[in-house]
C-alpha cells in the first residue's frame, strides 16, 4: 500500500531514524488529510518543494536536523493552519539560504518558528512580527542584517526570542516593552548599539538575557533586576557606562550576572539586605573601571553563606582598580586597563 493511499492518516511521526531521500517526498505531498509531517533527525537531504502548499491541513511541519537545501518557498504561507514550522540545523551547518520570506507574515496561527543553524539572510521580515500568535521564534546562528523592527512589540505572548549570531545592527526599539511574557531574550553577538531600554517594569517571567557582545552604550537598565524570576543576566563586551544598579542584588533567583568588558565606574556596591543572591554562582566585573574594595557581603558569597562559584574581578596587578583578596573572596584577579588601553 502506497502512503498517498492512506486517506485518512494524520499523524506521520518518522523523527530519529537513520532515513535517507527527500526531506518531503512525493508520497507525503499527496497525503493531503496529514496534520503533522515530523521527519527531524534522519539522514534526508534536499529542498522544500513548492508544492508543500497541497497539505492545507497541515499544522506541524518538523524538518530539524535533516540536510535541506535551497530556499524556503514561498508557498509556505499558503498552509493557514500551521503551527510549529521546525527548520532548524543543530549542527550550526544548515544549508537553508536565502531570505525568511514575508508569507510566513500570513501563519496567523503559528506558535514555534525554529530556522536556527542555517545560512539565511537579509533582513527579518516585518510581517513575520504581525504573527501575534507565537510564543517562541528562534533564528540565532544565521545571517540576518538590518533592524529590529519596532513592531516586534506586537508579539505580546512571545516567551523565548533568539536571534543571536547574527549581523543585525540599530537599536533595540523601546516597543520590547510590551513584551511582557517573555522568559528568554537572547540578542548576544550582533552589532546593536544604543542604549538597552529601562522597560522591564512589566516583567514577571523573564529568566534569562543575554545582551553581550555588542554595541551597546548607555547605562545598564535598572528594571532589569526588578524582575522576581531573573535567573541569567548577560552585560558583557558592550561600551555600557557609569555605576552598577544597588538594586542588583533584588532578584532572589539570579546566578549568573556578567558585567565585564565595560566601561563602568564607581564602587562595586553592597548587597541591599543580608540574604541576597544565595543562589549567585558567576559573577564577572573584569575590565572594567570599577574602583574601592569588594564588599565583605559579596565575599561572603564565597563561603559558607552561598554558592558563589566564580568571582572575577579587576585585581591584579601591582595597582590594583580593585581590592579583593584572592583566592579566598575573587578567584580570578585581571590587571586593570589604563584609560587610553580602552
Amino acid at each position: 500500500m502506497e502512503l498517498s493511499e492512506l486517506s485518512n492518516l494524520l499523524l506521520l511521526d518518522v523523527e530519529e531514524n537513520l532515513l535517507t531521500g527527500d526531506v518531503v517526498p512525493g508520497s507525503v505531498l499527496s497525503t493531503t488529510s496529514l496534520i503533522a509531517y515530523r521527519a527531524s533527525s534522519n539522514f534526508l537531504q534536499g529542498s522544500i518543494s513548492s508544492q508543500i502548499s497541497n497539505l492545507q491541513n497541515l499544522e506541524q511541519l518538523w524538518l530539524g536536523d535533516v540536510s535541506l537545501t535551497g530556499t524556503i518557498p514561498t508557498q509556505i504561507g499558503r498552509l493557514s493552519d500551521l503551527q510549529f514550522l521546525f527548520l532548524y540545523d543543530d549542527s550550526f551547518q544548515g544549508s537553508l539560504m536565502g531570505s525568511l520570506p514575508t508569507e510566513i507574515g500570513n501563519l496567523s496561527k503559528l506558535i514555534d518558528l525554529r530556522v536556527y543553524g542555517n545560512q539565511l539572510q537579509e533582513s527579518i521580515p516585518t510581517e513575520l512580527f504581525q504573527v501575534t500568535s507565537l510564543e517562541s521564534l528562534i533564528m540565532d546562528r544565521n545571517f540576518f542584517d538590518g533592524t529590529l523592527s519596532t513592531e516586534m512589540g506586537n508579539l505580546s505572548n512571545l516567551a523565548y526570542f533568539r536571534v543571536d549570531g547574527n549581523q543585525l545592527t540599530g537599536t533595540l526599539p523601546t516597543e520590547l516593552a510590551r513584551m511582557v511574557h517573555l522568559e528568554n531574550f537572547f540578542v548576544n553577538s550582533n552589532f546593536l548599539s544604543g542604549q538597552i531600554p529601562n522597560v522591564f517594569d512589566g516583567f514577571d517571567r523573564l529568566e534569562f538575557i543575554d545582551v553581550s557582545s555588542n554595541a551597546f552604550n548607555g547605562t545598564i537598565p535598572e528594571s532589569v533586576f526588578d524582575v522576581p524570576t531573573l535567573q541569567f543576566a548577560y552585560f558583557s563586551n558592550n561600551s555600557l557606562v557609569g555605576s552598577i544598579p544597588p538594586s542588583y542584588s533584588k532578584p532572589p533567583l539570579l546566578r549568573d550576572l556578567y558585567l565585564d568588558g565595560n566601561g563602568l565606574t564607581g564602587a562595586i556596591p553592597p548587597l541591599l539586605q543580608p540574604g541576597d543572591l544565595q543562589d549567585l554562582n558567576e559573577f564577572l566585573l573584569q575590565n572594567n573601571f570599577l574602583s574601592g574594595s569588594m564588599p565583605a557581603s559579596i565575599c561572603d558569597l564565597r563561603g559558607d553563606d552561598g554558592d558563589l562559584d566564580d568571582l572575577f574581578a579587576d585585581c591584579g596587578g601591582q595597582n590594583p582598580r580593585v581590592l579583593c583578596s584572592f583566592p579566598t573572596c575573587c578567584n580570578q584577579c585581571s590587571e586593570a586597563q589604563s584609560s587610553s588601553g580602552r
